[in-house]
């Protein structure tokens, strides 16, 4: 049984404004975000600021052979994150929105911007994103994204596969009135198998037999001659 931490990010974006800038081109503005593999769009506006957007966004992944905080860290550097501000100019899908302004950064300063709080990685901390304007950009000031967010970090428990000799089976119960019990397939002891791979068949029989002389039998067999 192996250990991947696994991240739920949940985005709320508020808000775009850049004071004193005025669109002298039509069509609506909206803001692009990809991240964690994620590319998502909040609604149009009208092209006035401020941009009142008040959309929602949630980014989950799991990171495999991710077990500890530091390793998290480490992998959050290596996602990217980017936003555009774009603006459609025509309804033709043959001409692609205007970039009028970009944000990057690393995944790891985007969720923890603050070096100090991630010995605690305390989720919940809000952060403007000050944009980066293009020159199709109307104005000289940056627009500025409003937002906050929330990042629980959890745990993700996977179960290393057996190998055909080690599968379970499932077999009636013939002359009992219980439920069909998992037995081992073969004379396997615990002696001939790896200790995490002992650990995982434990943990599915725990998980799947309701019944404690379902239990007690089934780790009979498999510690038999141990």
């Amino acid at each position: 049984m192996s250990k991947s931490l696994r991240i739920q990010l949940e985005v709320d974006v508020h808000a775009v404004t850049c004071p004193g800038v005025w669109f002298h081109r039509k069509g609506p503005v909206f803001l692009s975000i990809c991240f964690l593999g994620y590319h998502v769009k909040t609604k149009p506006f009208p092209p006035t600021f401020p941009f009142l957007f008040g959309d929602k966004f949630v980014f989950e992944k799991t990171f495999p052979g991710c077990s500890t905080l530091a390793q998290l860290q480490t992998t959050l550097e290596r996602h990217p994150l980017y936003c555009e501000l774009l603006q459609d100019y025509s309804d033709s899908p043959e001409h692609p929105p205007a970039v009028l302004a970009t944000f990057e950064t690393s995944g790891l300063e985007f969720l923890f911007p603050y070096p100090q709080l991630r010995p605690t990685y305390n989720s919940g901390v809000d952060v403007d994103l000050l944009m980066e304007p293009t020159t199709d950009f109307p104005g000289v000031i940056s627009p500025k994204v409003y937002k906050n967010g929330c990042v629980p970090i959890g745990s993700v428990f996977t179960y290393l596969p057996l190998s055909p000799l080690h599968r379970l089976k499932l077999l009636p119960a013939a002359t009992s009135t219980r439920p069909a019990m998992l037995i081992w397939t073969s004379c396997t002891t615990a002696q001939s198998l790896s200790t995490r791979q002992v650990d995982s068949v434990i943990c599915h029989i725990l998980s799947t037999s309701t019944e404690p002389e379902e239990v007690e039998t089934i780790l009979g067999v498999l510690y038999r001659g141990s």
